[in-house]
Formats: structure tokens, sequence, C-alpha cells
């Protein structure tokens, strides 16, 4: 063929070619009219570089010629039939994208169009990188959180450790003190006491102390009708007298036998 032809086969691998691609090179974040405005603006390029032509076989008899040829002669019509741009876009507006239809457009509007494109998808590609350093970093200051969360349980573990050793002194410190202060008050009552005791010894009269015994047991035994004990035999207590009058063995003579 002199020139070149897009066959209806050849727009629909170049459409899954394009979808394709752009899945795969990361405008899969782009909405669905995003590629459908790209896809249209495409084909308006095509529709003005190429004629999109239905092929048709070219191979005929040089003999006999057919009767279509000589219709087609007599008409003055081309042997392919031009591609109705409008229908196609028509259909794809009412039956595939009915909320968000496309226009074609010019080659003026297309440049722009494609320069508008262009600045929405480095904006998002933009964009979409910011959200990927934000998460980023929320990420590590998330690690960083924790990280000191877990510092802060040991510190908080450490202080608790700290505050049961303080108590388990000051409860050992209390029952010392209680112990410190109740030997105090025995050892003061028994000195208190020996001093009593030593004072009630020294002022004691043994002599009358042991009348008065002697005097109970008697009169004990009247009043039981029991006969009268006797007390002859029993050490003799001296009296005061008596203890002063006898003279204190030296402390080198040994005791009387």
């Amino acid at each position: 063929m002199g020139r070149a032809n897009l066959s209806l086969r050849a727009i629909r691998q170049l459409s899954i070619f394009f979808f394709r691609a752009a899945s795969q090179l990361g405008f899969a974040v782009l909405d669905i009219r995003d590629l459908w405005e790209i896809w249209v603006l495409l084909l308006s390029l095509f529709k003005r570089k190429w004629t999109v032509r239905i092929l048709v076989p070219t191979t005929v008899a040089a003999t006999a010629p057919s009767s279509s040829k000589k219709k087609s002669k007599a008409s003055g019509s081309s042997p392919s039939a031009s591609y109705d741009w409008t229908t196609v876009l028509t259909n794809l507006n009412t039956k595939v994208f009915p909320s968000t239809p496309v226009l074609l457009a010019s080659d003026g509007q297309v440049a722009s169009q494609f320069f508008h494109l262009g600045e929405r998808m480095v904006a998002k590609d933009k964009e979409i990188k910011a959200l990927r350093l934000k998460a980023r970093n929320q990420e590590e200051a998330g690690e960083l959180a924790a990280t000191e969360n877990v510092s802060l349980r040991g510190q908080l573990n450490n202080r608790e450790e700290e505050i049961y050793d303080l108590k388990d002194t000051v409860e050992a410190f209390e029952a010392e003190k209680a112990m410190a202060v109740n030997g105090a008050k025995v050892v003061a009552r028994w000195e208190l006491m020996q001093e009593w005791l030593n004072g009630q010894t020294d002022s004691w009269d043994s002599a009358n102390v042991l009348e008065q015994y002697k005097m109970v047991k008697i009169t004990e035994a009247e009043l039981l009708g029991l006969p009268t004990p006797s007390f002859e035999g029993e050490p003799q207590v001296p009296g005061d007298m008596e203890a002063e009058k006898m003279p204190e063995p030296a402390a080198d003579d040994p005791p009387a036998s």
C-alpha cells in the first residue's frame, strides 16, 4: 500500500498496549476520565497523521476487471471507506462513558490538553511522593515513639523496684526502732524495779516480819482447832540492834565454819 493505513485491529492492539503500559508506568493513580482523555487525544493525533482505512484485498485479476471495480470507478469513490470518528466517539460517550463525555479537539486544543494533563500527572506524582514521605515520617515517628515507650517502661519498672526497696527499708527500720524502744522501756523498768527492791530491802525489819508470821500461823491453828505450832529449833532472825552490834567479817578472814 502506498499510504500508511491503520486497521481496526491495530487500533484495538494499540488501545490494549496503551492501557497496559499506563498501568505498568504508574498511571493507575489517575482516574478513568484522565486515561480516557489521553486516549482520545492520542486518537486525535492519529487521525491527523494517518488516514484510517479499512483494509481490503488489493490483488485482482488484470485481464478481467470485476463489476465492483467498474462501479467504484463510475462512482468515483475510494476503494476503502474512511473510518467515522464521530460515530466511534459518540458510541463510546453514550455506551462506555456516559457520565464523562469527551469531544475531539483541534491541534492547539490537543497540545493544551496534553500540557494540562501532564501538569496534573506531575502534580499527582508530587502528591503521591509527599504522601509516601509523610507515611514514612509517620512510620519513623511511630518507631521512635515505640522505642521511647520501651525506655520509659524500663525506667518505670526500675523506679517501682526502688520504691519497693525503700518500703522494705522503712518497714525494717520501723521494726528495729520498735524493738529498740521496747528494749529501752524494759531496761528502764528493770532499773526502777531494782531500785525499788533495794529500797524495800533496806527498810525491811526481818524480826518484826517473822513475829507477824508466827502470830498468823498460831491464829490460824486456833481457828481450825489444830494444835499450836512450835517454832523451836528454827533459826532466829536478829533484830536491827543486834545486827548493828554484830561485827562484819574481814575481807581477808575466811568465813566461819
